[in-house]
């Protein structure tokens, strides 16, 4: 047992939830036998829940459960908190829209500790925020406690109800089993009719990719239609940087058609504050692809620098991208001299109005594409390397020993010079 954990049972009393008038239903025999229930599309249409109703954009909705993971200490509480506080005031989070509403909260923390965070998020008084404490509610089953939370919210109007941590409210022995994982989410699942509800939970030691970041059973992620993973940002090498002010959050949503790119955090005075998206994808391949468009050769260290992408992404990246050529570590684009839909020869389009292809010596011709006037790239004639001196290899240029572009298309042996243009073969 966690000495949190003994902290809170040292400190348990057996007070019922305060101020709320729902009389308690401990049984657990098992209900009657019912009939199933069939509905028609448009049944389903007319439905509470039909349209999905935003409460937070990206990030709560109501009749959704969203699922927020995160190792201890990363900030969870304190995101939150802040998403508790754009809900209670209608304030916008991290530029998205938000509604206002009142908010149920029920916490693991201790006093002292949750006041903080509340105040660090801007929560006062007089907000309609509505907190459980968990030392406060022990001899209650979780499902009771769900049941007379979900009430109380009717009660007072409130359409978010937060749960911190479930596994310590759900009273979880092993997390890796779906068993328990599914009696934990069951009672959330059946409240969350008319309110948005949002969960923490611990990220597993391992790491990995958002779908199973939380620690122990994938039941927990599947059951949930928003997953929200808050992660350390990484250095060019890729290691964990504990002491930066940055955090990283995934979004993963079932509610939305296009996925959702992460955003990058910035932990000030107390509040995140929001960056440009991550670029991912290809969204990376575009994004390098403007960087060497616009600074020439450099290195992944110095394209990761500029782009803001993580180094390991520039180089996979690189790797899947023909139009860029790389020698000793060093990245530039190709001329697409010979490329019929004008991607790019240096900076500037090979095509001008038609498409028009150009010789080695400078001339231009439009062979015959069915009767259709259209020019297109003749390919330039591949010339035998002069003797090369000054102790260069074969693949620098027998003109200028510069630095040669791969020239004909992929798996072809000409090469063209940066510098001079000589084309020759190897």
């Amino acid at each position: 047992m966690s000495p949190q954990r003994e902290d809170y049972l040292r400190l348990a009393t057996e007070v019922p939830l305060p101020h709320l008038h729902v009389e308690p239903t401990v049984s657990r025999e098992a209900p009657e036998p019912q009939g199933i229930v069939v509905r028609r599309i448009t049944e389903l249409r007319a439905m509470p829940d039909a349209e999905v109703e935003w409460l937070a954009e990206r990030f709560l909705a109501v009749g959704a459960i969203t699922d927020l993971v995160a190792y201890i200490k990363t900030g969870k509480t304190t995101l939150m908190s802040q998403l508790i506080a754009a809900v209670l005031h209608g304030e916008r989070m991290l530029g998205l829209t938000v509604k206002k509403a009142p908010v149920v909260l029920l916490s693991e923390e201790r006093v002292a500790t949750l006041l903080m965070a509340l105040e660090e998020a801007r929560i006062e008084d007089l907000d309609d925020l509505h907190v459980l404490l968990w030392n406060e509610q022990r001899g209650l089953p979780w499902a009771e406690i769900v049941r007379q939370a979900r009430a109380y919210c009717e009660q007072v109007g409130a359409k978010l109800l937060v749960v911190d941590t479930l596994g310590m409210w759900a009273d979880v022995d092993d997390e890796k089993e779906a068993g328990e994982a599914k009696q934990a989410m069951i009672p959330l699942l059946e409240s969350a009719v008319g309110i948005a509800i949002a969960v923490l939970r611990q990220a597993r030691k391992s790491g990995g990719e958002i779908h199973n970041a939380g620690r122990g059973s994938g039941a927990y992620g599947g059951a949930a239609d928003i997953l929200l993973h808050l992660d350390y940002t990484k250095d060019d090498k890729g290691r964990v940087m504990e002491e930066s002010s940055k955090r990283s959050l995934t979004i993963k949503s079932r509610l939305e058609r296009e996925a959702v790119p992460p955003m990058e955090l910035d932990y000030t005075q107390g509040r995140y504050f929001s960056g440009a998206p991550m670029i991912i994808g290809s969204k990376s391949r575009e994004s390098i692809r403007q960087d060497l468009k616009e600074n020439g050769r450099s290195s992944p260290a110095e394209i990761a620098a500029r782009t803001g992408l993580a180094r390991n992404t520039v180089i996979k990246t690189l790797g899947r991208m023909e139009e860029v050529d790389g020698h000793q570590g060093v990245y530039e684009l190709v001329p697409a001299a010979l490329s019929p839909n004008g991607d790019t020869n240096g900076d500037k389009p090979v095509t001008t109005g038609d498409i028009s292809l150009v010789t080695a010596g400078g001339d231009t011709f439009t062979p015959p594409l069915g009767g259709v006037g259209m020019s297109v790239t003749a390919p330039p004639p591949v010339t035998e390397p002069a003797a090369v001196t000054g102790g260069r290899g074969r693949y620098h240029c027998p003109n200028c020993h510069g630095k040669p572009y791969t020239a004909g298309p992929q798996g072809l042996p000409q090469r063209r010079c940066h510098g001079c243009g000589q084309v020759w073969t190897p």
